[in-house]
Parts: C-alpha cells; sequence; structure tokens
C-alpha cells in the first residue's frame, strides 16, 4: 500500500513539472507585450513564459514596441498569422519552429535577413521597409500576397511563385525581373528600380501597373486583355521610347497621363521603328494636339517652321500631305493609329504617332 501510495504521489508531481515547462523570452519588451495581451497568464516579467500559454496560440500581434529580439517566438508552434511590424530595432527573428504560419507581417523593421525557407504554408509576406538585401522565397509556392518594397534587394526570383497575385518590389536594388510564370498576377509594382526591360505579355490577370522611376528601355504589355488594367504608370523612364501594347488607340486614351511625354505605346516593333529618334531640341519645343484627335491636328514648332506635314497608315501608305501649314484636316480619315511625318524648313524630319479617334 505504502508503494502504491509513493508511485501515486511521483505520477502527480511529474505531471506537475510537465505542466510547468517554461519557454525563455528574453526580451523585456516582447515579454511585457505578453502580458499586455493576457498571454503571459502569471503576469510577472521573469524571462519566461509558460510554454502552455503560447504553444495553442494562431494568431499573435507583437505590434510596435521597443523589441530588439524575439526569441522565443519559436515556441508559438501552432500560429498561422504574425504581425511584428513597427518594431524598429528587431534586426533577426527566428522562424523555424512556426510551420503553419500562413500569414506574416514584417513591416517596417530593422530587418537585415529573414529565413522563410521552412514556413511552406505562407500566403501573405510583408517584408517591406527593412534593410534586406536577398531573400529567398522559393520554397514559399503558395504565396498569393508578396510585399518587399523599400530594401536593398540586388535579386529577386519568384518564379516559383506561380500563385503570386500581388508582388510589390518598389524602391530596391533591381536590375530585372522575370514575371512570365506568374500568370496569376493582378498588382504589380516595381517603381525605383534600376530595371531596364519589363515582359508582361504573359500576365493576362493585370490590373494595377507601376514601374515608374526605373531605367526602362522596353516594355511588353501586349497580354491580349489590357482592358483591365485600371491604373498604369511609367513616368520617370526617358529612356523609354515604345510600350507594346495590344490596343495602342484604347492605351493611349486611357493611360497617357501615367508616361512620359517621350513615349508612344506601339503595337508593333515596325511602329516603334517608324517613330526614329527625334533632336532633342525639337522635342523641347514641338506641341502636337490634341492627341487623340478627332477632326484637326494642330503642330507647333517654336524654333522652326513646317515644310510639309504627311501622314501614313501603319504599313506605310501615305494619306495625306499638306505644305506650309501648322494643321492636318483629318476628320475624313477613318479612326485608328498613324504616323504623322514632319519636315521642317531647316530639314529636320521626324515622325509622331498620332491616334484619330
Amino acid at each position: 500500500m505504502n508503494r502504491l501510495f509513493l508511485i501515486t504521489i511521483l505520477f502527480i508531481a511529474n505531471i506537475g513539472l510537465i505542466q510547468a515547462q517554461y519557454t525563455a523570452i528574453p526580451d523585456p519588451y516582447f515579454e511585457q507585450e505578453l502580458i499586455d495581451e493576457g498571454i503571459d497568464t502569471e503576469g510577472i516579467l521573469d524571462g519566461q513564459v509558460l510554454t502552455s500559454d503560447i504553444n495553442t496560440l494562431t494568431e499573435l500581434s507583437i505590434f510596435n514596441t521597443n523589441a530588439s529580439n524575439l526569441i522565443g517566438i519559436e515556441g508559438f508552434t501552432a500560429l498561422i498569422e504574425l504581425d511584428i511590424s513597427g518594431n524598429m530595432l528587431l534586426s533577426h527573428i527566428d522562424l523555424s519552429g512556426n510551420l503553419q504560419l500562413v500569414f506574416l507581417n514584417c513591416f517596417s523593421n530593422a530587418l537585415n535577413s529573414i529565413n522563410v525557407n521552412s514556413n511552406l504554408n505562407l500566403e501573405t509576406l510583408w517584408v517591406g521597409a527593412n534593410y534586406l538585401t536577398a531573400i529567398d522565397i522559393s520554397n514559399n509556392t503558395n504565396l498569393i500576397n508578396f510585399d518587399c518594397g523599400v530594401n536593398f534587394i540586388n535579386e529577386l526570383d519568384v518564379s516559383n511563385n506561380v500563385e503570386l497575385v500581388k508582388l510589390w518590389c518598389n524602391t530596391n536594388n533591381l536590375n530585372t525581373i522575370d514575371i512570365s510564370t506568374n500568370t496569376n498576377i493582378q498588382e504589380f509594382s516595381c517603381a525605383s528600380n534600376n530595371i531596364t526591360l519589363i515582359d508582361a505579355s504573359q500576365n493576362q490577370e493585370l490590373y494595377y501597373f507601376v514601374c515608374a522611376d526605373n531605367e526602362l528601355i522596353k516594355v511588353d504589355l501586349r497580354n491580349g486583355n489590357n482592358q483591365t488594367i485600371s491604373h498604369f504608370s511609367t513616368i520617370y523612364n526617358p529612356n523609354l521610347t515604345c510600350i507594346f501594347v495590344g490596343n495602342a488607340v484604347y492605351s493611349t486614351e486611357n493611360w497617357s497621363s501615367g508616361i512620359d511625354e517621350t513615349s508612344t505605346f506601339v503595337e508593333t516593333q515596325a511602329e516603334c521603328d517608324a517613330l526614329g529618334i527625334m533632336d532633342n531640341s525639337v522635342m523641347n519645343n514641338l506641341y502636337i494636339y490634341p492627341n487623340p484627335v478627332e477632326e484637326k491636328l494642330m503642330i507647333e514648332i517654336s524654333n522652326d517652321k513646317i515644310k510639309s506635314l504627311k501622314l501614313f497608315n501603319i504599313i506605310g501608305d501615305e494619306l495625306l500631305e499638306t505644305k506650309n501649314t501648322d494643321y492636318l484636316d483629318v476628320k475624313r480619315i477613318t479612326c485608328g493609329v498613324y504616323f504623322l511625318k514632319v519636315i521642317t524648313v531647316n530639314g529636320i524630319e521626324f515622325t509622331h504617332k498620332i491616334i484619330i479617334k
């Protein structure tokens, strides 16, 4: 009987020890947040928390604190959503124990690296406004929303992230970005990088396209569904002459406020070639309006005079010619895309694309 009593006592004691297991939380600001949220049930700032208090939590927000590390976060093994944004002293986080994460917001911290290779369930990942120079998301094939803007990232491979709907990579050091496999993308923004080429011809779902302030020399948006794009911008790309689209008339009518004066919407390489390269002195003093035009197209050159104006269709047939005038009457011309050739008294020639509606 005494032996049975002793075994029973030891069993109860062992249960007590198991229930009293702790997870270290060395950062006082992190633990204080857990206390304030009622997660640390002991309510004592002692550098630890009962493991039983945290290992079943599915949501956690450690927002805008002075936490400099989140050691102990690996004990929150059931987390599905984690928001640690706004902790300006946080430079590192270990997420290897948080395998259930679907949503992760690390926006506005001091992160210089992050490893999400083990977080295969992630659908939303926001790591903007940090100090990242690289990020590997090749294992995160379930990603739908990804924002890494305002970092120092040099290369970004999204070829495995075929489920992406939103991709924002503004204000980094990117020279290239390949979105050819990301056929589900609806929002794409890569503004303020050093990108020279954007090929979005495979991205039929796009409705938001912003690539302003880069080094673009070519944009291809011939995806067969340009009418879905409601927000478009490629401004501050002075070397971007031709923007290839599926419907130049539609694009000119709806997106012209989002392009530089040096850019023109074209449908083919032949149209782009026909534009040629205009002398800067002419460009800076040239005014062609209205464009699109319905009846009368006006041409003004402040530092020269017009000798002749010629209108061509897209296959090169000459349709109209006038001499010594500053306008072209196009009211009898069928709606569409045309090219205006201007020859000045000083012998300068250039071609400009116009839309007749």
